[in-house]
């Protein structure tokens, strides 16, 4: 009699294990693009309507026809933020889960500080007020803050490694003082084809069992990859090899922020020449 057990093995007449499938990785397909913007990274707001970036210390909005659409890009305001201390640049944007705080990681030439200003519109960046509430330094040269798991988990990018950290309060500032795990996206997955334009921004499926990533080679040929992750949210968890969906999607300069949608079946990148591209998944 053959006896079977949870996570499937089964004992008599021979012993057979088989692995638990993991995460669907959608297809996605290049649907198109419209409207230059600005360079990395990129924000979307939870209705998928309005989008941001920054140049230097402002920060730029803009508007979709619909929800993560880029058939129609639309210019809105431009919003330059208040330093109650010196800082050169901002490096990143992110949301807090209300939209009540916009976190920023400004730097002043030596440091990058995780900075908050409140917003008394929800997701408004007009709306700002105030200063800045200034954390603790991080150091490295983070791009494309994004946060997950209900803002206990923060993660940035530096020179194409994925930095994580685990904060003690969701969205608190004054935990970067230490990484919990990092992954080269570069090293691990051989992608020599990152020489001229490393991955400026990632994008998690929310699940956190799916990364999206993509980088420019010296021909100025972009790539859009996506890779799952074995312990959702943990990003030492990257399964190789990435899975490269869209090859040469687009072909030009610098940038490289991009977000997906709740649903998982849309994907924004602020792509070459800084226009919006558009993938729809399967």
């Amino acid at each position: 009699m053959a006896l079977t057990f949870g996570g499937g093995i089964t004992i008599g007449g021979g012993i057979s294990v088989s692995t638990p499938p993991g995460p669907t990785v959608p297809t996605f397909t290049y649907s198109g693009n419209s409207g230059s913007f600005y360079s990395l990274p990129l924000l979307v707001t939870p209705s998928g309507t309005t989008i941001y970036s920054k140049n230097g210390t402002s920060i730029y909005s803009a508007t979709l026809g619909s929800a993560y659409n880029a058939s129609s890009v639309t210019a809105g305001t431009t919003t330059t933020l208040p330093f109650n201390v010196f800082y050169n640049f901002i490096n990143s944007l992110a949301f807090n889960a209300d939209g009540t705080k916009i976190i920023v990681i400004n730097v002043d030439g030596v440091n990058q500080y995780p900075c908050t200003y409140n917003l008394t519109t929800p997701y408004d960046i007009t709306s700002l007020t105030g200063g800045a509430t200034q954390g603790t330094s991080i150091g490295a040269s983070i791009t494309g803050l994004i946060f997950a798991n209900s803002g206990s988990k923060a993660y940035g990018v530096a020179g194409g490694v994925v930095y994580q950290w685990n904060l003690s309060t969701p969205y608190d500032i004054n935990s970067f003082d230490s990484v919990v795990g990092s992954f080269d996206l570069v090293t691990a997955f051989s992608l020599t084809n990152f020489g001229n334009r490393v991955p400026y921004q990632i994008a998690l499926s929310s699940d956190g069992s799916l990364i999206y990533f993509y980088g420019i080679n010296f021909s100025n040929q972009a790539t859009l990859y996506q890779a799952s992750l074995s312990t959702p949210y943990d990003i030492t968890t990257i399964q190789a090899p990435a899975i490269s969906t869209v090859p040469n999607f687009a072909s030009g300069a610098n940038n490289g922020g991009l977000a997906i949608n709740a649903a998982g079946d849309r994907l924004l990148v602020n792509g070459p020449d800084a226009n919006i591209y558009q993938f729809n998944g399967s």
